[in-house]
């Protein structure tokens, strides 16, 4: 029988430590989180990285996280999940990229914002002279919310989709702990709140008792006179051209034909020059990888693909997230991690110094195997998210990122620094050694 530990040695050449091995029981995983790890450690051997590079992070996240935020554990529902601050750098792209003439009213279409459509939210108070839409094939009709700030989102028939806990909340375990129990409480407080409720279609409304609160049509609250949302397919929605289109955390749950068909629409929604941003990130906003296209002609062309330099040494899984094996993106970027491995004085440089900062924030500890141990002091997850930020900025700062980019261009790709500090190359053609065929301009006709 397969374990979690033999398919580590199977695939990145070298068993774990006990201490991480029996973390992850892979025999009683479903076969969507099992299918996602076998994807994970693929990933992470055309990377290159080895079995030393676990750390209890990773271990968590494949045996907490992952199963419970994977389609098949919310009955297919896309997971709606966000947090404020996460496409901060975005926004800052387009703020540094993005040009709107005097005479034009600026508009942004932002695919799958999520709910709360935090990010959105964010990108509207950034932009306050645009026009923003956001768009969601799901939006939940009901939400509960708990005394703490937690939530969970009901359907129309009352069954249950999804539960979340607040963004900076500053103890979730007991939330995730029992996630049987914490279930069952939010469809309690469902079944006693909903016949309390006055309903009315297309409406917001809400009532409150013992602390619960039942909302109906919570995504109606968020709108404003910039803001507005849709619940539909873009390409049925009546909207404005757009000077740009995003789609973060969405296309990586569709197959090669409909992201390409999805990424098509998208395309059809721009205004000429307009930019389609699309890609995957985690919750913080790092661990970042984006493809940015640019309409040009009646085609959409890829004119970049970045990531952020955390995903060279990543403490998560997020960097690898895959739900289909033909994840061009995930694949790409793999290559591009293997490359800049590859280059010896590079890398032993940046290693080093990684594994210096882990340790001097007790973020992490290369332990006598070679192996990382967790933080000596457990720390809140706002504040563990505060250091790792921190320590990247200082990598940054320190010229890593230019060598990175040295070490692309050295093996042949049309790699730069990009306006946001990211590491990037043109994508498509001959951008990489023997052609890529990822990447081609679209017709939009």
């Amino acid at each position: 029988m397969k374990t979690f530990n033999s398919l580590v040695s199977e695939y990145l050449g070298g068993d774990l430590s006990h201490e991480l091995a029996e973390e992850v029981e892979f025999s009683i995983l479903g076969s969507a989180a099992q299918d996602f790890i076998l994807r994970t450690l693929i990933l992470m051997r055309q990377a290159g990285q080895s079995a030393t590079d676990f750390s209890p992070y990773h271990t968590w996240e494949l045996s907490t996280v992952i199963p419970r935020i994977l389609p098949g554990s919310l009955g297919g529902i896309i997971p709606p999940f966000t947090n404020p601050g996460r496409h901060a750098v975005f926004d800052e792209y387009i703020r540094k990229k993005i040009l709107v003439p005097r005479d034009q009213q600026a508009i942004l279409i932002d695919i799958g914002c999520g709910f709360p459509p935090l990010t959105t939210i964010d990108t509207s108070r950034n932009f306050p002279d645009w026009k923003v839409f956001g768009i969601d094939q799901h939006f939940a009709p009901f939400v509960v919310i708990d005394p703490d700030g937690h939530y969970g989102c009901f359907a129309k028939d009352g069954t249950f989709q999804y539960m979340q806990p607040r963004f900076g909340a500053p103890d979730t375990s007991n939330f995730y702990a029992d996630h049987i129990s914490t279930k069952n409480r939010f469809k309690t407080a469902f079944n006693k709140l909903y016949p309390m409720l006055e309903i009315a279609d297309n409406t917001t409304g809400f009532y409150e008792k013992d602390g619960y609160k039942l909302i109906q049509n919570p995504i109606k609250e968020f709108e404003t006179e910039q803001l507005t949302f849709h619940e539909a397919e873009i390409d049925t929605c009546h909207l404005p051209y757009a000077h740009v289109v995003r789609c973060m955390n969405v296309l990586v749950y569709f197959k090669a034909q409909d992201r390409i068909r999805m990424i098509t629409q998208a395309g059809r929604k721009l205004q000429e020059g307009g930019i389609f941003v699309a890609g995957t990130n985690h919750g913080s906003g790092s661990y970042r990888r984006y493809v940015i296209y640019q309409k040009q002609g009646g085609h959409l062309l890829p004119i970049e693909f970045a990531f952020s330099i955390d995903v060279l040494r990543p403490l998560s899984v997020v960097p690898w997230f895959t739900i289909h094996d033909d994840d061009t993106e995930a694949t790409l970027l793999a290559e591009l991690a293997y490359c800049i491995r590859s280059n010896s004085d590079y890398w032993q440089q940046f290693s080093a110094r990684i594994d210096f900062l882990f340790e001097h924030h007790d973020i992490c500890l290369r332990n006598d195997k070679g192996f990382l141990d967790g933080p000596k002091v457990q720390r809140p997850r706002q504040e563990q998210r505060k250091l790792h930020s921190d320590l990247w900025q200082k990598t940054k700062s320190e010229g890593f990122i230019g060598g990175a980019v040295d070490a692309l261009c050295a093996a042949g790709y049309n790699g730069f620094e990009n306006v946001v500090g990211d590491i990037a190359i043109r994508p498509g053609g001959d951008s990489r050694p023997g052609g890529d065929s990822s990447f081609l301009p679209l017709p939009l006709t």
